[in-house]
């Protein structure tokens, strides 16, 4: 499923196709939904091998994407007949939907996933993201709240969830929540910067820049949390201490081979502080 173009009509109809001379290298390619054929001729084609179970799954994933929900009934009864994992295919193309910029069908994928296994804690978190993408901001906090209640460590959720407080004009709660979610991870450095930006967008650079030193000290290449820590030093009016940290990131990207990004932070370095000795530094 990967590399499609979940957007493309055409494109879905050549991996349905794919998928079905997988599922039915026995069988013509007539019983596809072009208008020219019953879709229950799915139903006559025997059974295809244990090998192929999760294809059945797929095939009526897109069959309905494609607006042929009769044809994609009989291909999920197969599917289910021969035991296929049809929660982990509804994932799948959930997410694939979702990163093709389609968020309404990935969330009707999710809910697919949700109603066949209740506790799944990324169908809840992945259906949150799909209602914020819409913007339907209270929806997705209560499946993310959701999320978080089935798997309190599950880090991508809380990083979801702060954005939705955001725009919810909730930047307090959002703070608190993120400081709860920094002391279940403590040592996850994206949800160390998260609560660094907040506080930043919300005036208090001195915070977000000792924020930002903890996580590039958890994860000394971690580019999220230097850009932040020079935004938070300029914020606070020391463009010297800023040049300075840009200055030790190009040695790490050096070291990293990145010799492209090393020159560019220490181009930065050197319009914020000309008087900057890059190797003193």
């Amino acid at each position: 499923m990967a590399g499609i173009d979940i957007t493309n009509r055409d494109s879905l109809h050549r991996v349905l196709e794919d998928e079905a001379s997988m599922a039915f290298p026995f069988a013509p390619s007539s019983f596809l939904p072009t208008g020219k054929s019953e879709p229950a001729n799915l139903a006559d084609r025997s059974g295809a091998p244990p090998a192929y179970r999760e294809t059945f799954a797929s095939m009526a994933l897109i069959l309905e994407a494609l607006g042929a929900p009769e044809a994609g009934q009989v291909a999920l009864a197969r599917a289910l007949d021969q035991g296929a994992d049809l929660a982990a295919a509804a994932l799948d193309l959930g997410i694939a939907f979702a990163q093709g910029g389609c968020p309404s069908a990935a969330a009707s994928l999710f809910r697919r996933v949700i109603l066949l296994l209740p506790a799944h804690a990324e169908a809840h978190a992945r259906l949150g993201e799909a209602l914020a993408a819409q913007r339907r901001p209270e929806e997705s906090l209560e499946a993310l709240e959701n999320a978080r209640r089935l798997d309190p460590l599950r880090a991508a959720t809380h990083l979801s969830v702060i954005p939705v407080l955001n725009e919810l004009g909730r930047g307090e709660t959002a703070e608190a929540y993120c400081r709860e979610a920094v002391g279940l991870l403590p040592r996850h450095v994206g949800l160390r910067c998260a609560l660094a930006h907040l506080l930043l967008n919300r005036g208090r650079a001195g915070e977000a820049a000792e924020l930002f030193e903890q996580a590039r000290a958890l994860e000394p290449r971690a580019v999220e949390a230097h850009h932040g820590l020079v935004a938070a030093l300029q914020a606070l009016h020391l463009p010297a201490l800023a040049a300075r940290a840009l200055v030790r990131f190009s040695h790490i990207l050096t070291d990293a081979g990145d010799a492209a990004a090393a020159a560019l932070a220490l181009r930065r370095a050197a319009a914020l502080d000309p008087a900057l000795d890059a190797c003193a530094a």
